[in-house]
């Protein structure tokens, strides 16, 4: 179990409040089963009547593994609340796709495992030429 630490390092003498990072972590899958490698994910904080916050941005490692490390509010010495907290991936026009249904009262640690869909995938430099030729070449 991690601390909330407590001191006096105020500029002016008043107390400060540090709590641990609250995390949340998993691997992201394309729908075909393959891991979505170097996907950008945002993390939201979902509050009262759906209001969104972002908090983090990231992009999934080669195996598809991201995490996000965020602090929870400050300012007492009591433990921060759960959060709701929902995850998106980006595609890469930049378009939001929302890929987590809202984790109510996540806890301080989290674990999601997402299935992102495989058209948001970012074609490889060779296969954006040839997509843009063959697109030139349908126009013409």
């Amino acid at each position: 179990m991690t601390e909330t630490t407590i001191d006096k390092g105020g500029p002016d003498g008043s107390i400060v409040v540090q709590r641990p990072p609250n995390t949340l972590t998993g691997k992201l899958f394309f729908d075909t089963g393959l891991p979505a490698a170097e996907i950008m994910v945002r993390l939201y904080g979902i509050s009262f009547g759906g209001q969104d916050t972002k908090i983090g941005e990231v992009k999934s490692d080669a195996q598809g593994s991201y995490s996000f490390s965020y602090s929870g509010p400050v300012g007492t010495a009591a433990p921060a609340p759960p959060g709701n907290l929902q995850v998106r991936a980006v595609d890469p026009t930049g378009k939001e796709i929302t890929i987590s249904g809202t984790v109510y009262n996540a806890g301080q640690s989290a674990s999601l495992n997402l299935v992102v869909p495989s058209a948001i995938q970012p074609l490889a430099p060779e296969r954006s030429e040839e997509h843009t030729s063959e697109l030139q070449s349908h126009h013409d």
